[in-house]
């Protein structure tokens, strides 16, 4: 149910964790047993986040739009002047 969300997110370089929702069809029981879930998955982001915990596919994912990003913006370098300027004074 969060997938759509998770990709979107991690599309925008967010290192994702997890996801929790809850079916309003499914009745009060659903929020609060989603509450639960949403309290682990928190301490988890938590500890992801003091250890500086990264997931390896997420990585590779990442990596790879930051090279086709990284080629468009030398691609188009003449007509993106800021852009470019911009990932150059990044180290991009």
């Amino acid at each position: 149910m969060t997938s759509y969300l998770n990709g979107v997110m991690e599309s925008m370089g967010a290192v994702v964790v997890g996801g929790v929702y809850a079916a309003m069809s499914a009745g009060p029981a659903a929020f609060s047993e989603a509450e639960a879930r949403a309290r682990e998955l928190g301490a988890l982001l938590v500890e992801w986040v003091k250890v500086k915990r990264d997931d390896p596919e997420q990585k590779i994912r990442r990596d790879r739009t930051a090279a086709y990003f990284r080629a468009l913006v030398e691609r188009n370098r003449g007509r993106w002047k800021y852009e470019y300027s911009y990932w150059q004074s990044q180290g991009k």
